[in-house]
């Protein structure tokens, strides 16, 4: 069985047990890791910081991604993501608000696996990982 972590970066804790809750649903069993911000993201990713000494030392086999963490959408952050050979492949999701936010990750050279839209329902995150053709991350493993 596959059991990479799925890193879920979003500051609202209401939001936050929502996706963690729909992945209960979707049958997900991989373990969840939630942090914050955009920065806690790429310290958990890379193990430095407060993440420094994470026990597992795994790199995450799906983000999640709310773009507005902190109140800032600055996708430059996400760029270092794409940039390590460690990091290169992990698949991102977004979560957005907005078709215009969609457009500035394609401006910016960003990949992502797929947007998920914003306020969250369990229809709307169902289509969404569907849409994106999710399973499960083995399937995403699969894809690479």
């Amino acid at each position: 069985m596959f059991n990479k972590t799925i890193l879920v970066v979003e500051n609202d804790p209401a939001e936050a047990e929502k996706i963690l809750s729909f992945f209960k649903m979707f049958n997900f069993r991989n373990k969840i890791d939630i942090v914050a911000s955009k920065g806690d993201a790429l310290e958990y990713i890379f193990e430095i910081g407060k993440y420094k000494d994470r026990k597992n030392h795994e790199t995450p086999g799906l983000i999640f991604l709310d773009l507005l963490t902190n109140k800032t959408k600055d996708l430059k952050l996400l760029k270092p993501l794409q940039v390590y050979l460690r990091t290169e492949r992990i698949p991102i999701v977004i979560l957005t608000s907005s078709a215009e936010q969609e457009k500035e990750a394609g401006e910016y050279g960003i990949e992502v696996l797929g947007f998920v839209r914003k306020p969250l329902d369990f229809t709307h995150f169902v289509e969404a990982i569907q849409r994106i053709g999710l399973k499960s991350v083995q399937d995403v493993k699969d894809q690479k």
